[in-house]
């Protein structure tokens, strides 16, 4: 069992706990608003333990809450490299993405959200659009692409990365993964992700080939 660190200061004067079992711990220090504990605590502990998502899922609240939404992000993709369905996850990455500016992605997160529940009758982001810093001006022009087009484009060119390569592979999309992999290892020439190319190409294969013989 896991044992809360005694040196560990408490923040508010409330500090008892009868139990050994650290994710826990992290959830009521998360309740009592006391983010930078929770943070300490899981940092401590997630590197012996990465496999306990409901912690991520703490940790990454806790990152946002303090405005920390790069280092949430990164957070939420481990857990969804892990399980690729996890709504809560998924709903956090959307709020997120969007308290971050990054409507684009928030849709996509939460898109997938409604995928895999037809029925949720919608979904509500507690953030609001962080203020820019400096106004931007956005120019447009007109392009012979359609909008349409455009917008898909730039979607795929966001989704394009190691951990959603990592994703289809494990949701057995095999062909979309092994087109991510082959176009990010082209493009760095990076050994990992040379390795996962060459599972994926074979992963592919024997699908293919259980295919034919079915």
């Amino acid at each position: 069992m896991f044992k809360l660190d005694k040196t560990l200061q408490p923040e508010s004067e409330n500090w008892e706990y009868d139990f050994e079992f650290w994710p826990k711990q992290a959830e009521e220090l998360l309740n009592r608003g006391e983010l930078s504990h929770v943070i300490e605590l899981c940092e401590k502990n997630l590197p012996a333990d990465p496999g306990i998502l409901s912690a991520r899922i703490i940790y990454s609240r806790a990152l946002c809450g303090l405005n920390r939404l790069d280092e949430a992000v990164e957070q939420l993709y481990q857990i969804l490299s892990i399980d690729p369905d996890n709504m809560a996850a998924l709903k956090l990455l959307g709020d997120t993405q969007y308290r971050n500016n990054d409507t684009v992605s928030a849709m996509a997160s939460y898109g997938r959200v409604l995928e895999i529940d037809p029925d949720c009758r919608g979904l509500k982001c507690a953030f609001a659009p962080k203020e820019l810093e400096t106004p931007q001006k956005l120019v447009l022009q007109r392009s012979p692409e359609t909008p349409v087009t455009a917008k898909t484009d730039l979607v795929e060119r966001l989704f394009r990365t190691e951990t959603v390569g990592d994703i289809y592979l494990k949701q057995g999309q095999l062909q979309e993964a092994l087109e991510i992999f082959r176009e990010l290892a082209s493009e760095t020439q990076n050994d990992r992700l040379n390795e996962k190319l060459a599972n994926a190409k074979r992963l592919a294969a024997l699908k293919e080939k259980r295919d034919v013989e079915q």
